[in-house]
């Protein structure tokens, strides 16, 4: 019933989404937490994180797929920067803020920091291969794209290991984030090796990409490696080695994607309970708005070479967080952490929050800031 409930859906918030000119997005958020259990309840999502798991394969082959070693080169420095820089001061911010005013300890802080860094691959990526398409910002939607993906895979290697470091788990506090970058670099190298071999199998190359695609997230759990850097280093490399087919894997990503999209919003949606964030909603909120305040000051250093509407809408490119909130918001509850019920309220509102305004903003504000090609 789920299934055919948010199939009737696209076409009438479609239609409302063109009139209000609102990203689509935001109404299948709010349509998730109208028909979820916690209100109407006339939906229920079984394979939720399946659903997520799924969507950021589909995100990141996709991004690989709109980006080309010759366009990052020309912003290497401003995407490096930007893949560490903002992730890892909003991360600081957030952790200082929640001591003070949750009372959390430095750790707990960290955890939570970490959780609300990641920039959403789920709003961005769509929304910088679009303005790609449109030839609007140069070489900024690829810059963009490649240092959101890196930023998430940074956030979420940096949470699994204050997670474990909570319970004492690490065996060496400096092996472990040495291992981290390693583990970037080594994925990058496989997953471009990977579509170097694949240009030889000429009838099979797009069937290998999205089984080594599939495999690598099931991998990730025993091999020190990054499954979303992988998968995107794979999409690099087949646009490389073999353009007609990765032009050919993007067309049929795009229809993919635009049903996939539906179900992953409609279930983050599903799974906010509104009613429980009154507790926490102006405490919530202030910690969220340091924690953006802080990740925008580390964009505008990241990206001081370009120009001043350049850096503001960098800025609204890295504000939206829903996808790896939603994946992450439940961990720490699940793993006996203090206060993780907070935790995941605080994700939920950051969801709520920041979702709609940053879409709406890169939406609107890319014809108006970005040059045309």
């Amino acid at each position: 019933m789920t299934v055919v409930i948010v199939l009737a859906l696209i076409i009438p918030l479609g239609y409302l989404a063109k009139i209000s000119k609102v990203p689509v997005l935001i109404y299948y958020l709010f349509a998730g937490i109208i028909l979820g259990p916690f209100a109407l309840g006339y939906i229920k999502f079984e394979n939720g994180p399946l659903i997520r798991q799924a969507a950021l394969v589909v995100i990141m082959l996709r991004s690989g797929l709109g980006l080309s070693l010759q366009s990052l080169k020309k912003v290497s420095r401003p995407a490096i920067l930007l893949s560490f820089v903002p992730g890892l001061i909003e991360a600081a911010a957030v952790a200082i803020a929640a001591y003070f005013i949750f009372g959390f300890t430095l750790l707990q802080g960290i955890i939570l920091g970490f959780m609300l860094a990641a920039v959403s691959p789920a709003v961005v990526v769509p929304a910088m291969l679009k303005l790609i398409d449109q030839k609007l910002g140069k070489d900024i939607p690829s810059m963009i794209l490649a240092s959101s993906a890196i930023d998430d895979v940074v956030a979420l290697s940096f949470f699994t290991f204050f997670t474990s470091l909570y319970f004492n788990n690490e065996v060496s506090l400096l092996a472990s984030i040495l291992l981290i970058p390693l583990k970037m670099f080594l994925s990058f190298v496989l997953g471009y090796t990977f579509s170097y071999f694949i240009k030889r199998f000429n009838n099979f190359k797009l069937i290998l990409i999205t089984i080594l695609a599939l495999g690598s997230v099931y991998f990730e759990k025993y091999l020190p490696i990054s499954a979303l850097i992988l998968i995107m280093a794979m999409g690099i490399g087949l646009n490389k080695y073999s353009k007609q087919s990765a032009d050919i894997l993007s067309d049929i990503m795009k229809p993919v994607w635009n049903i996939m999209q539906v179900f992953l919003f409609i279930s983050v949606g599903s799974e906010l309970n509104i009613l429980a964030l009154k507790d926490i909603l102006s405490l919530g909120l202030l910690l969220i708005v340091v924690g953006l305040i802080f990740r925008s000051i580390g964009v505008l250093l990241s990206v001081k070479s370009l120009t001043k509407k350049e850096q503001l809408f960098s800025m609204f490119a890295f504000m939206p967080k829903a996808t790896v909130q939603a994946a992450l918001a439940s961990v720490p509850l699940a793993m006996g952490i203090k206060d993780g019920d907070l935790m995941l309220l605080i994700a939920v509102l950051a969801i709520i929050v920041t979702t709609p305004i940053g879409a709406t903003l890169i939406s609107i504000m890319a014809p108006k800031l970005l040059k045309q090609e």
